[in-house]
């Protein structure tokens, strides 16, 4: 007589793991400059930094346009009245954004028909600030981010850049001039 006997498995098995719920979701309100300025004092206190130090972090921290809600801090960068970057600050743990939520901060913020794009540098670029920060580099006003998956009738026109061996949208081949190593 065979009896069976089911395998344990290890206490660390991912499908055992419960995700952290994250809290609902809240309208983002825009924070008071005290409360900003207050918050970075508080963040960079740990490093021991001289007064004056202190006191820029938290004039700079206070010039920022910043919203939160129930999971992220974002800070809006402007240039000439225009929304041009977004720094999202995840505040739901270190998982990091769904792209859904990420896409949800650019239409509350920016607005549904802004463009936004991130980028991941050349190392020779690369900064890190240590946290769970995400940019979003948002289009001007009226403008499609270059590349992307699809154009649809009555969008703007796109500038799309050539790079060699990459065949624009719209061409069937590549454009006279660029390496066509794609096949």
């Amino acid at each position: 007589m065979s009896t069976s006997r089911k395998k344990k498995r290890p206490q660390g098995d991912p499908r055992k793991q419960t995700v952290p719920r994250l809290p609902q979701w809240t309208t983002f309100e825009r924070m008071d400059p005290a409360a900003v300025a207050e918050s970075a004092a508080q963040a960079i206190a740990p490093l021991a930094v001289g007064p004056r130090i202190l006191a820029e972090a938290m004039k700079q921290a206070a010039s920022v346009e910043t919203w939160q809600n129930s999971r992220y801090m974002v800070r809006v960068y402007r240039r000439d009245d225009a929304i041009r970057a977004l720094q999202v600050q995840d505040a739901t743990g270190p998982q990091g954004p769904h792209w859904a939520d990420l896409q949800r901060v650019k239409n509350e913020i920016a607005g549904p028909e802004a463009e936004a794009y991130e980028i991941y540098p050349a190392e020779s670029r690369l900064i890190d600030g240590g946290g769970p920060v995400y940019w979003l580099f948002v289009v001007p006003p009226g403008e499609r981010a270059p590349g992307g998956l699809c154009e649809r009738p009555g969008d703007p026109p796109v500038r799309e850049p050539i790079i060699d061996g990459q065949i624009p949208a719209g061409f069937r081949e590549a454009p006279r001039g660029v390496r066509a190593d794609y096949e």
